[in-house]
């Protein structure tokens, strides 16, 4: 099968995230319209590179989302690429709850990639979880070259759940996996009530010891809403 280089771009976006909504193909693949997206998705999966299905989302109508198909894996890796297991798309899988934070975490990806972020990798391909370690949604690398732990915070978590979490990122920095902790609220008003909730622990949990929260740990903490990557570089 010749491939055209959309078809590759699009197979190297999916290989990552697995399904799309047409809206962030669009954005991924810098479509000029909605319409030429649809139309150029119909192409894809003609070829039988992608799937299609409609879910139910957690407001408003149902979402059409695109998919990678085992044959589009198969093509998703150049020859000289060392391809890895990574999952097809299945929409019985897909919970409207896992629908809206996967969504806002793929959008954060596009931005980041469009604002010269790098070495973008999504929790699901972090490999082996260790014990008593909490992933990120993601990793990735600043144009400054300062490597990030990335969460997407929709809803701000309870007391007792931040401070394992804090924890784990904390000590996975330093064992140098990570610089910076980044913590992506949808508005600023979030963000700045989770910042506020963060400074007010005074200590966190960690493998059954309850560890000093102080300054010198917060000053690895960044609390911004979704425009963090168009409006910090």
């Amino acid at each position: 099968m010749t491939l055209s280089p959309l078809d590759k771009a699009l197979l190297m976006f999916l290989r990552e995230d697995t399904w799309a909504t047409v809206v962030n193909v669009q954005l991924a693949l810098k479509q000029k319209s909605i319409q030429a997206t649809h139309q150029y998705l119909k192409r894809a999966e003609a070829k039988g590179l992608i799937a299609s299905s409609n879910i139910a989302a957690s407001f408003g109508r149902p979402q059409k989302l695109v998919g990678i198909t085992e044959l589009g894996h198969a093509y998703a890796w150049e020859l000289d690429e060392c391809p890895t297991n990574r999952r097809v798309f299945n929409s019985s899988k897909i919970s409207p709850a896992m629908f809206a934070h996967e969504n806002d975490l793929q959008k954060l990806r596009i931005s980041a990639i469009q604002n010269n972020w790098k070495d973008w990798r999504n929790a699901k391909h972090l490999g082996t979880r260790l014990q008593a370690t909490k992933y990120p949604d993601a990793i990735a690398c600043s144009p400054a070259n300062i490597t990030y732990c990335i969460e997407v915070e929709r809803e701000i978590k309870s007391s007792k759940r931040l401070r394992t979490i804090f924890a784990s990122h904390l000590s996975m920095r330093k064992k140098g996996h990570w610089e910076k902790i980044l913590y992506l609220c949808p508005s600023s008003e979030i963000a700045k009530r989770l910042a506020r909730k963060a400074s007010t622990l005074s200590y966190l949990t960690w493998e059954g010891r309850r560890i000093s929260l102080r300054n010198e740990h917060l000053i690895h903490f960044i609390f911004a809403d979704y425009g963090y990557f168009k409006s910090i570089y």
